[in-house]
C-alpha cells in the first residue's frame, strides 16, 4: 500500500504547545499487543456505531471516554472487542495522558492488521475533526466548515491534497480548504504551505487568509515541523507576506510575536537550516516584515539572537538574495534601539551598534 508520512508524526501539528511537553510513555508501557499475522478486518464503514461516538467524544475534548471508545471500535472492527486492559503489554489500565495516545493506539491496531491505508485514513479524519473544533472555537468558521465537511475525503495525502497541483495565485476561492490542510500532518502541511504562500502572493488574498487562521496555523506548522525544509521555506515566505501590504498586516505582526512565539520559530529556523539558501533567505525575509515599524516584535528579535543569525547568514551563505534579507532584517531591527538623542550607553544599544558596524564592514 501507498503511504503517506509516519504516523506519529502526522498527529502533531493540532496539538497545543503544552501537549508537546507531556513524557512519552515507554515502549512497553504503550505498545499494543499485535494482532496475529494475517488477521483481516471487516470492510471499513464510518457509520460505525462506536466509532462515531468515539469521534464525537474527541470533539468535545472528552480524551478519557474517546480512547475506551475508540478501542472498542477498534476491536469490533478486528472481529473483537478487547478491553483497554488487553491491549496493555503489561495488562495494567493507565488513564489516558490525550487524543494524541489514543490515535497512536487505534491506528496501531490497523497498522498491525497489515492496512496501513486505513491507518492514515483515520488519522486524517481525526486531525480534521479536532482542528475543525479548535478553529470553530476561535471564530474561523469557513475553515471549521471546510474541515468538517471534507473530513470525509480525506482517507490518503493524495486525495487532501490532489487539487493544489493546479493552484494558482488568483484562486481565492480555495483559501479555507488550504488553510485546513495545514493541520493534517507533515506531508499534507509542506504541501499546503507553499499552496498559502502561492495565494498570498496576491496582496487583496491576505486578508482572507488572515481571517481564515492562515496565520496561525502556519506559525504552527512551522514550529511543529521544524525539519521539513520544504515547508520551513514556505512557511516563512507566507508569514512575511501575511505581515505586509494589507489591512491586517499590523495585527499580524503584534499576534506573532505576542501570543505565537513568531520570534523564537523563525531564529530556530534559522539555526536548524543554516546550509539552505531558500529557508535562510525567506527566514530572513519573514524577520524583516515582522519587525518593520514593530519595535515589541523587533526587540523580541534581538532578545531570540536574531541579529547573530542575520550576520551569520550573510556571511556564510553565499547566496546574495540571503545577504540582501539578511541586511533588511538588521535594518528594521533597529527600530528596537532609542533614539540616538536618548541613548545611555547601555549595553543592548551598543551591543546593537557594534553589531550594525560590524555588518556594514562585512
Amino acid at each position: 500500500l501507498k503511504r503517506g508520512p509516519a504516523l506519529a508524526v502526522m498527529a502533531a501539528v493540532s496539538l497545543p504547545p503544552h501537549a508537546l511537553a507531556e513524557p512519552h510513555l515507554s515502549a512497553n508501557d504503550s505498545a499494543l499487543t499485535q494482532l496475529p499475522a494475517g488477521t483481516a478486518l471487516e470492510p471499513f464503514d464510518w457509520d460505525d456505531e462506536k466509532l462515531r461516538e468515539a469521534i464525537a467524544l474527541f470533539e468535545h475534548g472528552e480524551f478519557a471516554q474517546a480512547k475506551l471508545t475508540a478501542t472498542e471500535a477498534a476491536g469490533a472492527l478486528a472481529g473483537a472487542a478487547p478491553s483497554l486492559t488487553h491491549l496493555r503489554d503489561n495488562g495494567e489500565p493507565r488513564q489516558a495522558d490525550g487524543w494524541r495516545e489514543a490515535l497512536d493506539e487505534l491506528a496501531t491496531v490497523y497498522e498491525d492488521a497489515r492496512d496501513a491505508e486505513r491507518a492514515e485514513a483515520l488519522y486524517l479524519r481525526m486531525l480534521a475533526w479536532r482542528e475543525g473544533s479548535e478553529q470553530y472555537r476561535s471564530g474561523h468558521f469557513s475553515v471549521a466548515e471546510q474541515l468538517f465537511n471534507k473530513s470525509p475525503e480525506y482517507k490518503t495525502v493524495e486525495d487532501a491534497t490532489w487539487f493544489l497541483k493546479g493552484l494558482r495565485p488568483d484562486d481565492g476561492h480555495s483559501v479555507p480548504e488550504v488553510v485546513g490542510l495545514l493541520a493534517l500532518g507533515e506531508e499534507v502541511a509542506a504541501k499546503a504551505a507553499v499552496a498559502v504562500w502561492t495565494l498570498a502572493l496576491r496582496p487583496q488574498q491576505r486578508p482572507r487568509i488572515t481571517e481564515c487562521g492562515g496565520l496561525e496555523l502556519v506559525a504552527k506548522a512551522v514550529t511543529y515541523h521544524l525539519e521539513n525544509a520544504e515547508l520551513q521555506a514556505a512557511g516563512c515566505g507566507a508569514l512575511r507576506l501575511l505581515c505586509t501590504s494589507h489591512r491586517l498586516a499590523h495585527r499580524n505582526r503584534k499576534v506573532l510575536i505576542t501570543k505565537l512565539r513568531g520570534a523564537e520559530a523563525l531564529a530556530a529556523v534559522l539555526r536548524c537550516h543554516q546550509n539552505d539558501p531558500e529557508v535562510q533567505r525567506e527566514a530572513c525575509g519573514a524577520l524583516k516584515a515582522v519587525a518593520a515599524k514593530h519595535p515589541v516584535g523587533a526587540q523580541r528579535i534581538i532578545d531570540c539572537g536574531g541579529i547573530m543569525l542575520c550576520l551569520k547568514a550573510m556571511t556564510e551563505c553565499p547566496d546574495e538574495a540571503v545577504g540582501d534579507a539578511a541586511c533588511g532584517a538588521i535594518a528594521e531591527l533597529q527600530c528596537a534601539a532609542p533614539p540616538v538623542g536618548q541613548r545611555s550607553g547601555g549595553d543592548a544599544s551598543d551591543e546593537l551598534d557594534a553589531r550594525r558596524l560590524r555588518a556594514e564592514r562585512e
